[in-house]
C-alpha cells in the first residue's frame, strides 16, 4: 500500500515538475544552495491550502524564502533557524503550527514510524540529510527535501527532491552511523485535519 499527501506539481516546457526545484533559479550560487527555500515554499503552500499555485507566484515565493533562510557559504543546514522562520511566518499569515521533530534517528523503525505518522495524518515531512555514508543518498547529502508519502509493501519514502520524484529505503535512509545525519519535521494544525486528504494506492 502506498500513501501520499497532495502535493504542488508543475509542467513546464513539457518537463513535469513534483515540488518546486532551486535550478529554476538563475543565480548559480542560488542553484547550488536554495533547497531549503523549496522545501519552506512546497510547505508554505501545502499549508495555505493552494497546490494549484502556478509557477510565476511559486517562483515569487522561492525568491521570499530564499531571503528569509537566506545561506553562507556552507548553503543554510540550520535545522531548528529553518522551524522558527516557518513557525514566525505562518503565523503572520494566521496560520497556527506547532512542529513535530526528529533531530537524529536511533534506529531504522524510529525514523520510518516518525515518516508514517506524519503521512498518515495528512502532514508532509521537512527532511534534511546533512552527511550520510550511503552511495545511493550521495547526492542528497547537505541537501533540504520533503517526504510525501511512503510505501509500506516495498518499506520506501517517497520524497520531491529538486522537483524530482524519488523514493529511498528506509533501512538505508534511517541506518544507524555516527554519520549519518537525518533530522526530520512535519509541522502539527492543531484546527485542521489533513488525514482525509490522504491518498491511498491499493
Amino acid at each position: 500500500m502506498i500513501k501520499e499527501v497532495p502535493f504542488v506539481t508543475f509542467q513546464i516546457d513539457g518537463k513535469d515538475y513534483y515540488g518546486g526545484s532551486q535550478e529554476w533559479y538563475d543565480n548559480r550560487f542560488a542553484q547550488m544552495a536554495g533547497c531549503s527555500a523549496v522545501l519552506a515554499s512546497n510547505l508554505f503552500y501545502y499549508y495555505t491550502d493552494h497546490l494549484n499555485v502556478l509557477y510565476p507566484a511559486y517562483r515569487d515565493t522561492m525568491d521570499f524564502w530564499f531571503e528569509k533562510n537566506k545561506p553562507g557559504l556552507i548553503g543554510f543546514p540550520y535545522f531548528m533557524k529553518f522551524t522558527h522562520n516557518f513557525l514566525e511566518e505562518m503565523a503572520y499569515r494566521h496560520v497556527s503550527l506547532k512542529v513535530d521533530m526528529k533531530k537524529g534517528v536511533a534506529s531504522v523503525e524510529e525514523g520510518w514510524s516518525f515518516v508514517k505518522n506524519a503521512i498518515d495524518d495528512g502532514r508532509p515531512v521537512g527532511m534534511l540529510i546533512l552527511t550520510h555514508t550511503a552511495k545511493a543518498i550521495d547526492e542528497e547529502t547537505w541537501h533540504w527535501m520533503c517526504i510525501t508519502g511512503y510505501d509500506d509493501v516495498k518499506k520506501e519514502v517517497i520524497i520531491s527532491s529538486v522537483g524530482e520524484r524519488i523514493t529511498m529505503k528506509a533501512e538505508t535512509l534511517f541506518k544507524p552511523h555516527f554519520r549519518n545525519v537525518v533530522k526530520m519535521l512535519s509541522f502539527v494544525n492543531p484546527e485542521e485535519d489533513y488525514s482525509s486528504q490522504v491518498i491511498v494506492h491499493p
